[in-house]
């Protein structure tokens, strides 16, 4: 039960995180910084000095480091004053469970710092300071924990508007929105239970019910409690089973401690609705918040779907004895008239339904029972696509299961049948047919010819590539557009001709590229062609990270070059495959791998007004273009596009030297920044608010 609760709240904070947008640093006039969306919507004017990480959505601040005093800037745009920089600076947000809904508490921000938590009024300045303990403390009798390491970043929650604080490494108290004790006593452990109440303890089996009025209101002697699924009722936990599985029986109490139901259930009592799903002996039925019987516990199963607004109960027809499913509302009222012989709920699935099967049809509905498709058959059936519907089928012919895309009146959309199919990405699936692999789109039509042995699949939402492998053992690579993509082939490939005099020292399957040395240790590269790519140079050594990017390293330090921070000399990444490009000069690398990153690359340059071994990072491409300015952290792997963002203050016309790039294909800024490497942007405008 209280998993469940738990769980919950996970689910609350998921989806107030999904609105939360990534933001970008930009630089206006005068050297000075703001924030703004990847679509050019400014959320912080630029007001202050340096270049900042960029704000992944799941991020709430950033230290600056050049603004005199150490503070945080939050994604509100509020500074607060830290005293070390290794602090942690988190959001607070105000929970109510059962009204599902979550609320910003916008004047407050927590403050983590080791075993101490300070909540501070941003609006005021007024802040407590309270202990936060970091050793675990689940409670078996009551789960009370401190927070873990990978939750200290997470909001710090109130639950109906008060929150559960340390007074000291041991005893707990509770606070509310004003920062103000509820209780003029500490208690062992403690827990919002709903709106009105809350469950405090002195010790194991020493549990009791406490109010918003700071009242005790029954005695500590409980052994066990849970929050109820209803303001002022609870879960209590009665004497354990008598036979040899153990474990407890479970009832519900009111917030005197009344017995609204006996301890005799068998496993936790379940909230839903105006109702609570309770089990006797694996049969379940149905109870009020009164004690009174809605249905009779007779049912094989019984659970909340469609995000718990309907109970889906599996039982017999009270006749024939066959097996039976249908719904029920939260209020305990029948939904449909007509008894179906099991109901499929795809919850969890990228468009919520239910699959209704009858004796001779299958009928597939919307979470608001909104009927989409009547399929004759009894085939397995599932919606994979909207806009329009598409839906996948699972055919049993001639003693195997055979795929394919139907529409909403049941015609094949796909041209044959598969063996297999997975939906990898929107409109888009991978399919098996006579031992052979390809890729479809919805209608059937090929993406990837489907003659493959096998297909190694990179899917994300900003590269889909499909790595297939030839019956020669050989990789060739296609993108979603079903273009051949050569030059990042991988795989097994017979040498080209090689120079007279050279030897191949590293075959670069990912890249298509071959380094070769010569007996006078001049090392070269070539393409799969055996055509030079870099002539052959004495004292250095190359190391291919793409098919448009070799990095050259000085012979004598290439053993160290990853254990090297930053590296003695100047390394150079040589551009090439894409005319004649400059090389990039840089003070180190950091690769990951194409298909793992989609080929994003940290570079890092010395700082050129800082101590020796200072160094400033930015990201380039798979061809060498630039990301990011220098200097901005962590940058394109939270980012929807590979293209980054910044802009100007056009508000005051004054000329200014900034980094600038383009978003989504579109060009937003200047780009002053002296480089031969990199083009000028022309200007765009900006209205103080958003781009134009």
């Amino acid at each position: 039960m209280v998993n469940r609760y738990l769980l919950l709240f996970t689910a609350l904070l998921t989806a107030a995180l999904l609105s939360a947008q990534t933001l970008i640093p930009f630089q206006g006039y005068k050297d000075l910084y703001g924030y703004a969306t990847e679509d050019g919507q400014v959320v912080i004017k630029p007001v202050h000095k340096g270049i900042f990480e960029i704000l992944p959505a799941d991020r709430f601040y950033t230290v600056l480091r050049n603004n005199g005093p150490l503070q945080a800037l939050t994604r509100r745009g509020e500074l607060v004053p830290l005293e070390n920089r290794h602090h942690v600076v988190t959001e607070v947000e105000n929970v109510r469970p059962y009204d599902r809904q979550i609320d910003t508490l916008a004047q407050l921000v927590a403050i983590k710092k080791g075993e101490k938590l300070i909540l501070r009024n941003t609006r005021t300045g007024a802040q407590t300071e309270w202990f936060n303990p970091t050793r675990n403390n689940n409670f078996e009798w009551l789960q009370v924990r401190y927070s873990s390491r990978r939750e200290e970043k997470d909001p710090l929650q109130f639950t109906e508007g008060a929150l559960p604080v340390w007074t000291s490494p041991t005893t707990l108290n509770f606070i509310d929105t004003d920062m103000k004790l509820l209780f003029d006593r500490d208690f062992g452990a403690g827990i919002v239970a709903d709106a009105e109440y809350f469950i405090v303890a002195e010790g194991r089996e020493k549990l009791a019910i406490a109010d918003r009025k700071g009242v005790v209101r029954t005695p500590f002697a409980w052994g066990m409690l849970q929050p109820g699924g209803k303001t002022g009722f609870f879960v209590a936990i009665g004497p354990t089973y008598t036979n040899n599985s153990g474990g407890h029986r479970y009832g519900l109490i009111n917030a005197d401690g009344g017995l609204v139901l006996d301890t005799i259930y068998r496993s936790t009592i379940q909230p839903f609705g105006d109702m609570v799903i309770v089990e006797i002996d694996q049969r379940f039925g149905l109870m009020d918040y009164q004690g009174k019987e809605v249905l009779p516990i007779s049912a094989q199963q019984i659970y909340p779907v469609a995000q718990e607004r309907m109970a889906l109960i599996n039982d017999q027809d009270p006749a024939t004895k066959a097996p039976r499913a249908w719904l029920m509302d939260r209020k305990g009222r029948r939904l449909l008239s007509e008894y179906a012989s099991r109901i499929l709920p795809y919850d969890r699935r990228d468009f919520p339904h239910l699959v209704f099967e009858y004796p001779d049809r299958q009928e597939i509905r919307d979470t608001a029972l909104q009927l989409i498709a009547s399929l004759e058959g009894m085939d397995e059936s599932e919606i994979v696509e909207t806009g329009p519907w598409v839906i996948k089928r699972r055919n049993n012919q001639a003693g195997a299961w055979k795929y394919g895309l139907y529409d909403v009146e049941g015609q094949p959309l796909t041209r044959e049948l598969f063996d297999e199919m997975i939906r990898v990405y929107p409109r888009v699936y991978q399919v098996k047919s006579g031992g052979r692999y390809g890729v479809v789109n919805e209608k059937g039509e090929e993406i990837v010819p489907g003659r493959h042995a096998s297909i190694r699949g990179s899917f994300n939402y900003r590269d889909t590539l499909f790595r297939c492998q030839q019956d020669d053992g050989s990789w060739i690579t296609y993108n979603l557009s079903g273009e051949l993509l050569p030059e990042i082939a991988a795989g097994p490939k017979p040498l080209p001709p090689l120079p007279d005099g050279f030897t191949a020292i590293r075959q670069e399957y990912e890249t298509g590229l071959v380094v070769v040395k010569d007996g006078l240790k001049a090392c070269g590269v070539l393409n799969d062609r055996g055509e030079w790519v870099l002539p052959a140079k004495k004292g250095v050594s190359y190391l291919p990270l793409t098919y448009y990017l070799v990095l050259e390293i000085p012979e004598d330090m290439a053993p160290r070059l990853w254990k090297s921070y930053p590296f003695p000399t100047k390394l150079k990444l040589h551009r090439v495959n894409q005319g004649k490009e400059p090389a990039l000069e840089v003070d180190y690398v950091q690769y990951s791998s194409f298909e793992k990153k989609a080929g994003n690359t940290n570079v890092q340059k010395t700082h050129p007004k800082l101590p020796d071994r200072k160094l400033i990072a930015a990201y380039i491409d798979v061809k060498g273009n630039l990301l990011t300015p220098y200097n901005v952290l962590e940058g394109p792997q939270y980012l929807k596009s590979r293209n980054l963002l910044t802009v100007t203050d056009f508000n005051d016309k004054a000329p200014c030297a900034s980094w600038s790039w383009t978003i989504a294909g579109k060009r937003c800024m200047n780009w002053t920044h002296s480089s031969a490497h990199f083009p000028r942007i022309k200007t765009g405008a900006w209205n103080g608010n958003s781009l134009t």
